[in-house]
């Protein structure tokens, strides 16, 4: 007959299945599985810290800083865990994303109150170091994706196929139904696989791939 689990509830002990675990490991225990478990379609990642700039404490400057994302909120990552992407070209798009979006300002940055206030109807702010250099990789990698890109009507259609897919988060469908105005799940095959090529491209400029 097996010992029934019990609970003291003044001392906070366990007993299961005839086994003592103190409270303190038991604790822990229950934190680690907590910890450690995501639910299904999340995953960690370490993103830019987007305060890192400007950060003027005394503390030392963290240019990471972990999180946890949804698979599907992230087209490359989505493709990455389904197969469809091998890791250089999810690097290489995973690049090109970052450097869109601090171009784009859309950083998650909050108002620094501690700049002088300025009028920005005639002049807008001076550019960050930062978002020079995302504009530089960003002009760059259009310009490889010009030349050696699946670019089947215009030259600048890889451009705008990485742009919408990798940049703004569009999925090879949506960008296929509301860009191209194309239905069939060919077109969609044949869009993933031009897809697939442009970030090879990328990752060969960007060294992820030789």
């Amino acid at each position: 007959m097996s010992i029934e689990k019990t609970i003291q509830s003044d001392r906070a002990h366990k007993i299961v299945t005839g086994k003592y675990i103190p409270p303190s490991k038991s604790k822990a225990i229950t934190s680690k599985r907590k910890n450690n478990a995501l639910p299904k379609g999340f995953i960690r990642d370490d993103v830019d810290n987007p305060y890192a700039e400007n950060n003027a404490s005394k503390h030392p400057k963290i240019d990471k800083v972990k999180t946890i994302r949804r698979v599907s909120d992230n087209p490359l990552l989505l493709l990455l865990t389904k197969g469809l992407l091998t890791q250089s070209q999810f690097l290489a798009g995973h690049k090109y994303m970052g450097a869109h979006l601090i171009c784009t300002g859309q950083t998650g940055q909050g108002i620094d109150y501690s700049r002088q206030r300025v009028d920005c109807s005639t002049a807008p702010l001076t550019l960050t170091e930062k978002q020079m250099h995302a504009s530089d990789i960003i002009k760059f990698a259009n310009r490889e994706l010009c030349r050696k890109g699946c670019n089947e009507k215009s030259t600048n259609e890889a451009v705008l196929r990485v742009q919408k897919i990798t940049g703004e988060c569009h999925t090879v469908t949506q960008y296929c139904l509301q860009v191209r105005g194309l239905t069939s799940s060919k077109s969609v095959s044949k869009q993933l696989g031009f897809l697939r090529k442009d970030l090879t491209v990328l990752a060969q400029h960007w060294g992820y791939e030789s």
